[in-house]
């Protein structure tokens, strides 16, 4: 990407799970973790486009960070059922 992109890559180098079943399992209770996904969040925000993940509170945070300004798109997983659609998005 940097070769592509250059000085429009921002970087934080930061260790990552090895093991799948820690990573993204809220078995992370170090500081450096937490700090470390605050840092992805607030890169995220910096971007013009955000896309996220269905259901997931950490896109919205970083819509939030970047003054509302970033486009968000979050693509449909195919298994959602339709009565979960219409319970979460209408607006009774």
């Amino acid at each position: 990407f940097i070769g592509k992109y250059g000085d429009r890559i921002i970087q934080y180098p930061q260790n990552r799970y090895i093991n799948p079943h820690m990573a993204e399992s809220c078995h992370n209770y170090d500081a450096i973790d937490n700090m470390n996904a605050f840092i992805d969040m607030l890169l995220l925000s910096k971007c013009s486009k955000i896309i996220g993940t269905f259901g997931s509170t950490f896109t919205e945070c970083a819509w939030w960070f970047s003054e509302c300004k970033s486009e968000v798109i979050i693509p449909m997983p195919n298994n959602v059922p339709q009565e979960f659609i219409n319970d979460v998005f209408s607006l009774k």
